[in-house]
């Protein structure tokens, strides 16, 4: 009976398996905090066409559209609301 320096760790393969696990975890720990500390927007929020979703929230493209058309200065801010409203469901009455 051998219960020197030479036996290893006594878990094997589960023992391997585990440590594989725990590794993963960390770097997928370090990798989500770096992106939550740039506004979570590292992987997906600079391009609209990822299933019109930016890390989670939905992205309204006809919204994000009237939105720079009124920065420019294309539309009115009456233009703007009433188009804003129309694309959230409201009804315009008059």
């Amino acid at each position: 009976m051998m219960y020197g320096y030479g036996m290893g760790h006594g878990f094997g393969l589960f023992g391997e398996l585990f440590s594989l696990i725990f590794w993963v975890l960390i770097v997928w720990l370090v990798v989500s905090l770096i992106r939550h500390k740039h506004g979570g927007r590292a992987a997906c929020c600079g391009s609209v066409a990822l299933e019109n979703s930016c890390c989670g929230k939905k992205v309204d493209n006809a919204t994000e559209i009237l939105r720079e058309r009124f920065a420019k200065g294309e539309i009115s801010k009456e233009e703007f609301e009433e188009k804003l409203k129309v694309l959230e469901g409201e009804q315009i009455i008059g």
